[in-house]
This record gives structure tokens, C-alpha cells and sequence, in this order.
């Protein structure tokens, strides 16, 4: 019982292998056999080219480094449009706000136009009829 314990341990603590761990392992055979073999020398470096750019396409360090470098080329586009966009905002918000002042104004020109006729109207005296000053009264 115990060999079995001991035996399952190891198995628990042995590391799985990765697939880009087996496909960097076949990269580096494939790459040690094209140098050792016999032909021609540009050809063979242009074959071992090959299986290291598709080693590296299939790396997650290489999908990580992709996924950095769109992410800085988009964060440069939105900074580089950020003036032309806060110069639109500024331009939308300006519009607004004198749109806005200009209902305002309108209905306090209303408001005193109405105000001004309920004055009148209190202050009118009728036709036909004198001012009468009575007496005055000495202090």
C-alpha cells in the first residue's frame, strides 16, 4: 500500500506537459537535424527559419506580445483622435448652452412683457375721470 501511495504522489507531482512545450521540443529537433544535414546551407537556414516562425506564431509569449502591440496601437488612435473629439464636445456643449440661454431669455422677456401689462393695468385710470389730490396733510 504504501509503494502505491508513493507511486500515485509522483504521478500527482510530475509537471503535465504543455502542447507549446512539445511543439518547442519538435521545433528544436527539427531545427538540430536540418543543421546537421548535408545540402544546401541557404536552404537549410531557410527551413529552420520556417519552423521557428511557426514555433514563435504558436507561442502564447508571441500571443501575448500580439495582443500588447494592438492594444498600444489602439490606445495611440483614441489619443490621437482625443483633440478632434474634446474639440466637438466643446463644440456640442457651447451650442447647447447658447441654445439654452436663449429659451431663457425668450421666457424672461415673456415674463416681464406679461408683467408689465398686469402693471399697466392696475396703474390705468379710467376715462373720463381726474386725478383728485385731496387735502394735504401738514406734518
Amino acid at each position: 500500500m504504501r509503494e502505491l501511495g508513493r507511486l500515485g504522489g509522483q504521478k500527482r507531482g510530475r509537471r503535465r506537459e504543455e502542447p507549446g512545450d512539445r511543439l518547442e521540443r519538435l521545433a528544436h529537433a527539427a531545427v538540430g537535424e536540418l543543421l546537421v544535414s548535408s545540402g544546401n546551407a541557404t536552404a537549410r537556414a531557410s527551413a529552420a527559419r520556417l519552423v521557428l516562425d511557426k514555433l514563435s506564431a504558436s507561442s502564447p509569449l508571441s500571443m501575448e506580445l500580439a495582443r500588447r502591440a494592438a492594444s498600444e496601437e489602439m490606445t495611440a488612435q483614441m489619443q490621437a483622435g482625443m483633440p478632434a473629439a474634446r474639440a466637438k464636445l466643446e463644440r456640442l456643449i457651447e451650442s447647447r448652452a447658447e441654445a439654452r440661454a436663449r429659451e431663457l431669455t425668450a421666457e424672461l422677456e415673456k415674463r416681464t412683457v406679461e408683467a408689465e401689462a398686469r402693471l399697466a393695468k392696475f396703474t390705468a385710470w379710467p376715462e373720463g375721470e381726474e386725478i383728485v389730490q385731496g387735502p394735504r396733510v401738514s406734518e
